[in-house]
């Protein structure tokens, strides 16, 4: 019998190659990016769906920043822990193409109940979307992220393992080619970004999850359509004939591959095997450190770019989600460069072994948040404080404010238990049901601000505050000497008792301070003071829906339809700070202000995050396709899947963990953890200094790793 190493693992049969590589690589490749498509379009807006406001105009879950990228990091965490489940199953039950195919469908359908959950609508007077609030919503979306989880313990070690099937064990061009079908996972985030995340974050939500959906659809009905002419022989069940595939008559060669197959999955493992499954689990628990910092992306990077980056481009403001595009652009560019690089280096005896691409890989992830430190210090050095450590004047501008949140909180609390005494006398069939398993009486939360930080601009202290009242969702900045310099608010719609109509392209006309409303013309005058007016104009934003009831002479009552127009009112004025922008509803509440000198403390730069994300990448293409490279060439054949699996489990971990330390950012930044710098700041340089180590010690113990795999590098 031949064999191709050490172990006695033999070469499986190769498909015919196009242009130097199977062509089974490309159909694998266009599987994947749309699997990618699907996955990474739902993960570019989980946590901005999770955090956005019910109150906003385009309204999430209401959750904290904090519980959701907590939920974001259990979520990926699970995510990546059943493929040592699914890894299993194919091993040892339906094959690599089976499993992989029922996956894709399971994550379809889970796709498709996150686009459904905006089906049963939501109340704006919700705190947050709930078990107990909102339980309709809640397990439909919920129920959607559990079948995404499912389907991708079946799809996710398949598909690699079927790429690594391609190839004979030592075969040269495996680095190269599991570098190619990286670039089709990469194609498929880059478009994810683009579009499901321009679709999620500018028109809705569910639109973004719908098209996530479409994309795992799509690449499904591909695979299956060509699978029959370029993966034959390719992923079938353990112990499975020839003729078994497809009912098609099977080759000699396809004959011989099975016998190799069964051989390979009932001979004994040998101190070879052993050493190379060591190799594995090494490697892959230092990963755990590299994958902890990179995926960020998801959560505090994402956040950073949403709230902290000024992301105006030639007067237009692109998308946070559009960061998410940047790794994947990176990475289909340099994926190619990176796949000659290794093959260059082979040529000459070169290319460094696995382990020191780890440790380069590690390396490069390091340096790469270096330029989040700079762009953290541009924004301010946010840090979080408590109201009393906040100057005197701030804290006689807020305290008013804080008090009347706990008003309000008190009053929304009775109206709620009174709510929920009547629903005990009658509950729904639904609100039944739940109460079996879960409690729905829940300890009220004090009510504080959303937040409070302490910002570090040209030398000044700035003050930035966050919070939700009864009219609007609020963010402020002010000065050391409690003067609002910035305001944006949006408000909360009239509940679902008012259908009020958006008026597009409405023109602004100008208009007379005395024909402003009493209300909103007091907040106008609030804030220009003194100052002379130079520009103040009236817009109408929407249309209400009335119905007048008129009397005729002879007394006759009718109903008359009409609309009631809402306006929005802004005035502009100059002062030493040069030019002030207010906006303000017809109500007083004020939406916005804007002054000129101020407009940019508490942000930074669009191109602190575009060079974490390219640095990034160069750092992954070091470390990830090569951890999928090996885990298919070193695994025995009958465990490949599994091992897989137990690497993608270690992804799991830094997946949670990287999740836990997002949500702990905050406490990071405030100092309850340690400090160095103080700050922000803080948060970054940990996560530049921890891969700097573990990449050190990676690069000592790479002669010894090397030497336990055995010749196969």
């Amino acid at each position: 019998m031949s064999s191709s190493s050490s172990s006695g693992s033999a070469a499986p049969v190769q498909v015919k190659a196009a242009k130097g590589q199977p062509s089974g690589l490309w159909v694998l490749f266009i599987t994947e990016m749309w699997e990618r498509f699907a996955y990474y379009g739902m993960r570019a807006l989980l946590v901005y769906f999770l955090a956005s406001k019910l109150t906003a105009a385009n309204p999430g879950f209401g959750w904290s920043e904090s519980d959701a990228q907590d939920f974001y990091g259990w979520f990926v965490g699970i995510v990546y822990l059943t493929p040592i489940l699914g890894g299993w199953i194919a091993d040892k039950f339906l094959g690599t193409h089976r499993s992989m195919l029922t996956g894709g469908w399971i994550i379809a359908a889970g796709e498709t109940c996150l686009f459904l959950t905006e089906y049963w609508g939501r109340n704006p007077a919700w705190e947050e979307i709930s078990l107990g609030t909102a339980p309709a919503q809640f397990l439909t979306f919920m129920g959607g992220l559990v079948l995404i989880v499912i389907g991708t313990g079946f799809f996710k070690p398949c598909v690699s393992v079927m790429v690594g099937q391609l190839y004979g064990a030592d075969d040269p061009r495996r680095d190269s080619g599991f570098t190619i079908f990286y670039m089709g996972i990469n194609l498929g985030a880059l478009l994810s970004g683009l579009v499901a995340g321009t679709l999620g974050e500018k028109i809705g939500w569910h639109w973004g999850f719908g098209s996530a959906a479409v994309g795992m659809t799509l690449g499904l009905l591909v695979y299956q359509f060509v699978r029959p002419f370029y993966l034959k022989g390719i992923g079938l069940p353990p112990h499975h004939r020839p003729e078994h595939e497809e009912g098609h008559e099977p080759t000699p060669e396809e004959i011989e591959q099975a016998r190799i197959d069964e051989y390979e999955r009932t001979r004994p493992l040998t101190r070879v095997d052993w050493d190379r499954i060591g190799v594995i689990v090494v490697l892959s628990v230092f990963a755990i450190a590299f994958w902890v910092s990179f995926e960020q992306a998801g959560t505090s990077l994402a956040l950073f770019a949403l709230n902290r980056t000024d992301r105006h481009v030639l007067g237009f403001e692109f998308p946070a989600t559009w960061y998410q595009s940047v790794n994947p652009a990176a990475i289909v560019f340099l994926a190619p460069l990176f796949a000659g690089l290794w093959n260059w280096l082979a040529k000459r005896g070169w290319q460094p072994s696995t382990p020191v691409k780890f440790a380069i890989g590690l390396a490069i992830l390091s340096v790469a948040y270096i330029p989040m430190v700079f762009g953290s210090l541009q924004a301010g050095n946010p840090k979080p404080i408590a109201l009393e450590a906040a100057p005197e004047p701030v804290q006689k501008v807020l305290q008013p404010v804080l008090s009347q949140l706990e008003k309000e909180k008190a009053e929304a609390e009775a109206k709620n238990s009174a709510q929920k005494d009547k629903e005990k006398k009658s509950p729904s069939f639904l609100k039944k049901l739940l109460s079996v398993f879960v409690s729905q009486d829940k300890k009220p939360k004090e009510a504080d601000f959303d937040l409070l930080e302490e910002l570090t601009h040209g030398g000044h202290k700035y003050y930035a505050v966050g919070y939700t009242n009864q009219q609007a969702s609020i963010y402020e900045l002010l000065g050391a000497d409690g003067k609002l310099l910035r305001r944006q608010a949006a408000c909360k719609g009239g509940g679902e008792d008012r259908n009020l109509h958006e008026v597009r392209d409405a023109k602004p006309r100008k208009i007379a301070l005395e024909q402003v409303p009493e209300e909103a013309r007091k907040t106008i005058l609030a804030q220009v003071d003194s100052h002379k007016i130079r520009s103040l104009t009236s817009q109408v934003v929407a249309k209400e829906p009335m119905t007048t009831i008129w009397i005729e002479k002879n007394g006759q009552e009718f109903e008359k339809p009409h609309f009631r127009r809402i306006r929005d009112f802004t005035a502009t004025w100059g002062d030493g700070d040069g030019e002030s922008t207010v906006k303000v509803d017809e109500d007083g509440v004020l939406l916005t202000k804007t002054m000129r000198a101020f407009e940019n403390v508490g942000t930074a730069g669009p191109h602190w995050l575009l060079l974490i994300y390219v640095l990034a990448t160069c750092g992954e293409l070091c470390l990830s396709p090569v951890g999928l490279s090996m885990v298919t060439k070193l695994s025995p054949a009958r465990y490949t899947a599994l091992l897989m699996g137990l690497f993608f489990m270690t992804i799991a971990i830094a997946n949670k963990t990287s999740g836990s330390l997002a949500s702990a950012s905050k406490d990071i930044a405030a100092g309850k953890w340690f400090t160095i710098l103080g700050g922000q700041v803080d948060f970054f340089l940990v996560l530049a200094i921890v891969p700097l180590v573990i990449s050190v010690i990676v690069f000592l113990l790479s002669p010894t790793i090397k030497r336990m795999m055995h010749g196969l590098h």
